[in-house]
């Protein structure tokens, strides 16, 4: 534990960057002998008042040195991620801990996701959080659960949405939220963790053989409650081109929300089955939203110009 906070051990002065220089220099040569001190408080903390340095390359320079110290630094990075006076230092603290990857940095970041006032360090905590990965996903799903502040919910609902296929577990459990925001980022979430997946099977991507729990999480999420979350349901759902769910789509034509008809519309042209034109022109002709009717004759259009390409 360290004796002193970090704001006495730092000030907002400007840094010298020969010194920042010396400092790599000498840490580097005992990284390489195997003769760094991972209990050196005073040479971890001179370390961390150097992530003040502006230049690109020396943040660049001291991540990756944090990320071979490990977890060791895990600790005086969060307080300085917490309290550093400096903003460019408070983002290196984040910068740092995505390289280290250390689940107990999840707290720190979090609050610093929530509380810190410079976009740039929210923005550091949330790309460390993807980093840690299915660790971070309760305390993510937390701040989108609690927050009104669209900023910062925003940047929790991005790092979920860029996870890797490790935080489906822990996403399809956390579906039952009676929270519907929540329920309405864990389907984004999902949906953006399969597109990214680039693992489609099957003819035109139909059969998800290695996603069944996350395909099926966005089919009932077309059945949700709240219409956001049936909003994003319909969109993954034509992000990844699932299209054995076309019909299930189709019934969202006559969802009584406009912004869910407009997007199941706009979904169906992207799917491009032509078992979608008859409730297509059906809301082309009838819909009581223009910008329904709309988007239902440019899918209709999109359909059939895809057809006629397959034909050609």
């Amino acid at each position: 534990m360290l004796c002193v906070s970090i704001m006495s051990q730092f000030s907002a002065r400007a840094i010298d960057p020969a010194q920042t220089d010396a400092l790599l220099e000498v840490v580097t040569q005992q990284i390489t002998l195997l003769t760094f001190d991972e209990g050196d408080e005073e040479m971890l903390g001179r370390l961390v008042g150097a992530l003040a340095d502006p230049r690109d390359g020396v943040q660049e320079r001291l991540a990756a040195t944090f990320g071979e110290i490990g977890e060791a630094a895990t600790g005086i990075l969060v307080r300085g991620l917490r309290e550093h006076p400096i903003a460019m230092a408070r983002r290196g603290c984040g910068r740092s801990l995505a390289k280290i990857m250390d689940p107990f940095a999840v707290p720190g970041l979090i609050l610093a996701l929530v509380e810190d006032g410079d976009v740039r360090v929210k923005s550091a905590a949330a790309s460390a959080l993807v980093a840690i990965g299915p660790d971070a996903v309760s305390g993510l799903l937390d701040v989108v659960a609690g927050m009104r502040d669209t900023g910062v919910t925003g940047h929790a609902a991005w790092a979920l949405a860029h996870m890797d296929a490790g935080a489906l577990p822990m996403l399809c459990g956390a579906i039952a939220s009676p929270i519907g925001t929540v329920r309405s980022a864990i389907v984004t979430a999902v949906g953006a963790i399969v597109r990214g997946s680039g693992d489609r099977r099957g003819d035109r991507g139909d059969r998800f053989s290695d996603w069944g729990g996350a395909v099926n999480l966005l089919l009932k999420g077309l059945d949700d409650v709240e219409a956001i979350v049936r909003l994003e349901a319909v969109n993954a759902i034509a992000g990844i081109g699932l299209g054995s769910a076309v019909l299930r789509v189709v019934e969202l034509l006559g969802d009584e929300h406009e912004e869910v008809r407009r997007s199941a519309a706009i979904a169906l042209g992207k799917l491009g089955d032509r078992r979608a034109l008859e409730a297509l022109e059906r809301s082309r002709v009838s819909d009581e939203a223009s910008s329904v009717r709309v988007l239902a004759a440019l899918a209709i259009a999109a359909i059939l110009q895809e057809r006629g390409v397959a034909n050609n």
